[in-house]
């Protein structure tokens, strides 16, 4: 007769997310983990995770990721709006490119500067 078994992962390393981190699999199931890797720097990236099951050897896992940093570029070297007085607008355009072959994600917060919106173009 087979049992549910009852797990928990650990893992040391602060890059990785994992989800579930603790459950149930009943007799004859399969459990899929989501592993998720952030990280700031360039690296080549290896940690280990652990599935300890409830009176049974622990799992070990090997984990392995590479990040690479996008090669991002703004055309502009600056903006100058000129002299513009309240309440008028003025746009310019700020070109941004991507050289690297990784998606990049570009985050603006001008969340400080009510008096600055961003448009984007159609």
């Amino acid at each position: 007769m087979r049992n549910t078994a009852i797990f928990h992962v650990e893992c040391d390393s602060e890059e990785l997310t994992i989800s579930p981190t603790k459950g149930r699999i009943a007799a004859d199931q399969k459990m899929i983990f989501t592993v998720g890797f952030i990280s700031h720097v360039e690296t080549d990236f290896q940690a280990e995770i652990t599935v300890n099951i409830r009176g049974g050897r622990p799992l070990k896992m090997p984990v392995r990721a590479c990040a690479k940093i996008p090669d991002i570029e703004i055309a502009e070297t600056g903006l100058d709006f000129g002299g513009i007085t309240l309440g008028d607008s003025k746009t310019l355009s700020l070109t941004v490119y991507n050289h690297s072959d990784i998606p990049a994600k570009l985050i603006l917060d001008i969340r400080e500067y009510p008096e600055f919106e961003i448009i984007l173009p159609p």
